[in-house]
């Protein structure tokens, strides 16, 4: 369980990235996030996944987060690629090999092709899900708790929503220690919880006593904040040590953030365009550069 929580957990550190105000860290995260989903270059969307990966180095993310990040990136882009790849329901579709034929089974019915253009639009949905996933890990990993808090509660996030947010993600590696904890005593009793056949069966073991866990602990939870007179809308003070304020490295990234919505007028502008709704003679080259870069 400590592994568990040292693997998961922040790793506080005195680096560029560290001492980035959470807030502008979180403003970032929502700009990158809101630009990967509009954006449809696959060029572009590796660009910006590649700039989303600059921070670990500077950060000395250590060695196990990296791996960590590697293998969930990694089923994340298969289990994308190899999804829509298989159920990509648009047209046109060409198909690459079959799996199964339509007469596989007796009766007619479509059959179950892998599609080239399923595969390239899950390329896509992947960079777009990777960019996002390998930010939001930099950014909890690189920032303290509280600091987020205040930071949640500094953008106007009601606080009642910024402590369930924090303590969710306080609640993160715990569970998954807890989950650890089940399958260890599986094999203990003889159990082989990660072979193929028994892999439904062991989700459905594990269920009963992580859930039972999770909302003892909630319980627990719940009883000590009332026992400090917890008030979500009530007055709040704090240390003058937790107080928050913008440097210029985190006004210049805040800065750059925003340049996003120039991108994301454009996408409209051209969306308004391909469908025929508005046009302006004026903006030519504005639809001529989302098409090719966004």
């Amino acid at each position: 369980m400590v592994d568990v929580k040292r693997f998961l957990e922040p790793t506080l550190k005195n680096t560029l990235v560290h001492r980035i105000d959470p807030r502008a860290k979180l403003i970032v995260l929502i700009m990158v996030s809101i630009v990967s989903i509009t954006i449809d270059n696959p060029v572009s969307l590796v660009a910006i996944f590649a700039l989303s990966l600059i921070g670990y180095p500077l950060a000395r993310i250590p060695g196990k987060n990296i791996k960590l990040l590697v293998i969930l990136l990694a089923l994340l882009i298969w289990g994308t690629i190899y999804s829509q790849a298989l159920f990509y329901q648009l047209h046109p579709r060409t198909i690459l090999f079959t799996i199964l034929d339509e007469n596989a089974f007796g009766f007619k019915w479509e059959g179950l092709h892998v599609f080239a253009e399923g595969i390239e639009y899950g390329a896509v949905q992947s960079m777009r899900l990777s960019t996002t996933t390998a930010l939001a890990l930099l950014v909890y990993w690189t920032t303290d708790p509280s600091a987020m808090l205040s930071a949640l509660i500094a953008l106007k996030v009601p606080y009642g929503l910024a402590f369930m947010v924090i303590t969710a993600l306080r609640f993160v590696p715990l569970l998954i220690g807890e989950a650890i904890t089940v399958f260890r005593a599986q094999r203990l009793k003889g159990y082989a919880p990660f072979k193929p056949t028994n892999t439904f069966r062991t989700i459905f073991l594990a269920l009963v006593p992580i859930l039972a866990n999770c909302i003892r602990r909630a319980a627990k939870l719940a009883v000590s904040v009332e026992g400090r007179s917890f008030q979500p809308h009530g007055p709040r003070t704090s240390f003058k040590g937790n107080r928050l304020k913008f440097k210029p490295l985190d006004k210049l990234l805040i800065i750059c953030s925003l340049l996003a919505l120039p991108v994301l007028l454009g996408k409209l502008a051209y969306w308004l365009y391909t469908n025929n709704i508005l046009y302006f003679s004026e903006l030519r080259w504005v639809y001529e550069i989302a098409e090719k870069y966004i």
